[in-house]
């Protein structure tokens, strides 16, 4: 019984708690005229449930696609016309993007409106660091 609790446990702590990022994305009272570009997107997409419109709000760093480009150069050119209203960034789920996506966040203006208080150390010992960008 220990050994499955352990097991559940190191399951369950495998990836990020996003319930801070959650809670301050509620006080900004998010819209479907809302643009978010987010890790893991599908997560926050759970928690505000904009039914059968989520699509519009919310935009994945696994593959969006804009204005004709895909992947990493649609994020890129979504940062610079000044596309999302968010940005969320968490390290985990696209890590190796992240530097390019932060200086262009940089470069357009966007600043960080809201970070974890600490850093998360994941049971796989993975360290994961929660922030919103916006040009607010």
């Amino acid at each position: 019984v220990e050994y499955g609790l352990g097991r559940n446990w190191g399951f369950q702590h495998s990836w990020p708690d996003v319930r801070n990022v959650v809670n301050f994305l509620r006080t900004q009272e998010l819209t479907l005229d809302t643009r978010v570009l987010a890790e893991q997107s599908a997560v926050y997409e759970y928690y505000f449930d904009f039914g059968p419109n989520d699509r519009d709000v919310w935009s994945n760093t696994f593959y969006m696609e804009y204005r004709g480009f895909q992947g990493e150069e649609a994020m890129l050119a979504g940062i610079r016309d000044h596309y999302f209203t968010y940005v969320i960034l968490d390290d985990y789920y696209t890590p190796d993007i992240n530097p390019d996506l932060e200086d262009a966040l940089q470069a357009a203006g966007y600043k960080i409106i809201y970070s974890e208080p600490e850093p998360q150390e994941l049971s796989t010992a993975q360290i994961t660091y929660a922030r919103v960008y916006s040009l607010e």
